[in-house]
């Protein structure tokens, strides 16, 4: 796995992430590879400007897309959206794992996602990998559009306690 507040950061770990993962890379001889992280490299295309925090930052994609072609990486997964989304580049399969609580169903994005609450189960074998979307019956999906509608984002809190608006 890698940091992906690291990707882009300029820091020393960032250098260190980088030896890591070419050593990883270089040491998986032939057998399919597949990377997770918690933000998504990008929503649509790895040439769309930054998001904003929700994704890679754009300076650190293409030196990262560049190693896990050139290795031969089948899939990338993470999360951060809130939202499950299955998409390909190249030959890497793209998989945003779902929330497992908060999800904003009147939000859009330029790809489709499946904005409910769940998990997502991977399998593997020597040579190969799958991946399911799980919904879980009980578990509730809490809708955040109301707060996201008047705030913007989940990440701006309001000062507790909550103060009650007429």
């Amino acid at each position: 796995g890698l940091n992906s507040e690291l990707l882009g950061s300029g820091r020393d770990e960032e250098r260190e992430q980088q030896a890591f993962l070419t050593q990883a890379l270089d040491g998986a001889q032939g057998r399919p590879v597949g990377v997770f992280l918690h933000k998504p490299m990008f929503v649509a295309h790895p040439d769309e400007e930054d998001s904003g925090g929700t994704c890679v930052l754009r300076a650190a994609r293409g030196s990262l897309l560049e190693a896990l072609n050139g290795a031969g990486v089948r899939f990338v997964a993470c999360g951060h959206r809130h939202a499950y989304h299955r998409g390909v580049l190249d030959d890497i399969e793209l998989v945003w794992c779902p929330t497992t609580a908060m999800v904003d169903p009147h939000r859009e994005l330029a790809v489709p996602t499946t904005n409910r609450a769940g998990f997502v189960v991977w399998q593997f074998d020597a040579r190969r990998w799958q991946h399911a979307l799980v919904e879980p019956e009980l578990v509730a999906n809490i809708d955040l559009s109301n707060w996201t509608r008047r705030h913007g984002s989940t990440i701006h809190l309001p000062p507790r306690p909550v103060e009650r608006r007429p």
